[in-house]
């Protein structure tokens, strides 16, 4: 599995006016925040045209100086392409500048560099590092990504408590795809007592969110009757979204057990 990394260029606002002419004075004059604020302007096209290039240059000014949202931001521009040549290892340099002044957007961009080996060498131990700092703040996807590792021996030993843990941190925070591995811990038993009414009640709750594998395992519920009364009309109803969705193994209980012949 690859994980994707969202590179979005951050707005930072500081306590300066916005008054652009004055805010150049003060980048100009070598203050460092004052720099980092332009550079958002030229990247947003705010008070100014829009301009790649200038936020570069002003956003590189402020990350040599230590700033760490310039860095992050100098980083977005390396990986999307905008103002420089894209290029995925200058991206991860300047990550992980930041990441190490604590910046949790920076933190998590880099456990996914390290996941993938985007950037940087692959090293699962650094993914699940980074991904560890960043869970301990409550973000959901790095909870989620933490729980995964721990669940598949990847960069740590396996421990499917600690993945359950982990899982049910972000699952209550509304995150699909943590409340579809906390559905399937719950119906194999893995990491926590097996239990068919939590499997299906997290189950539903990821699968109302539109996770496919979470419809097409409500629909397996509805359709065995494992922590739900059994119903063949909303096993059909919950399998054909999953199908719809692409999952095969939807497609394939769709045709195999006649499911069209239970929609309403």
């Amino acid at each position: 599995m690859k994980l994707v990394i969202l590179f979005l260029c951050l707005l930072y606002t500081i306590s300066y006016s916005e008054d652009i002419e004055q805010l150049k004075k003060y980048a100009q004059n070598d203050d460092v925040k004052a720099q980092s604020r332009l550079g958002s302007c030229y990247y947003f096209g705010e008070g100014v045209a829009k301009d790649y290039d200038k936020a570069v240059f002003w956003f590189e000014k402020a990350a040599k100086h230590g700033d760490a949202k310039a860095q992050h931001n100098l980083a977005t521009c390396y990986f999307n392409g905008q103002g420089v040549q894209k290029n995925s290892e200058k991206a991860a340099y300047w990550l992980e500048k930041a990441a190490r002044q604590g910046d949790l957007n920076a933190q998590f961009k880099m456990a996914i560099c390290y996941y993938n080996g985007e950037g940087v060498i692959k090293d699962l131990e650094k993914a699940v590092y980074w991904s560890e700092k960043v869970a301990e703040h409550g973000y959901p996807p790095a909870q989620d990504l933490l729980g995964s590792c721990y669940f598949n021996g990847k960069g740590t030993e396996k421990d499917l408590e600690t993945a359950a843990f982990w899982f049910e941190k972000a699952a209550k925070r509304g995150y699909a795809q943590s409340q579809y591995n906390l559905g399937i811990c719950y119906y194999s038993g893995r990491g926590v007592s097996k239990d068919p009414e939590q499997a299906f009640y997290w189950f539903e709750k990821s699968a109302l969110q539109d996770n496919i594998k979470a419809q097409y395992n409500l629909g397996i519920c509805y359709l065995s009757g494992e922590g739900v009364i059994k119903s063949m009309e909303k096993a059909a109803y919950w399998i054909e979204k999953a199908t719809n969705n692409g999952d095969e193994d939807a497609k394939k209980a769709w045709t195999d057990l006649e499911l069209w012949k239970y929609k309403k």
